[in-house]
């Protein structure tokens, strides 16, 4: 692996996993412009995972209020599970 500072261009940051990743979580123009932001110089890998966090962290936002909801109402989930068991 080629390490580079975080002021030099990157030619292979659309091969960078970080990207990669960012793909999965973020619009195609946040991804775009990360990609040549990267490819340009000035970001480095801390700047790229931080912006990987903050998509895959709205990301996953739903689920986590969900999680959250359900872990306070641990009856009701009891409930669902032995619904669940007797209909099987």
């Amino acid at each position: 692996m080629d390490f580079r500072t975080r002021e030099e261009p990157k030619p292979d940051a659309a091969e960078n996993h970080a990207v990669k990743l960012l793909k999965l979580f973020a619009p195609a123009e946040v991804t775009a412009e990360t990609t040549a932001q990267s490819a340009a110089g000035g970001f480095g890998y801390g700047d790229l995972k931080k912006v990987l966090f903050e998509h895959y962290w709205e990301y996953y936002r739903e689920a986590r209020v969900r999680w959250t909801a359900l872990a306070a109402s641990l009856d009701h989930v009891d409930a669902i599970l032995q619904d669940g068991a007797a209909r099987a």
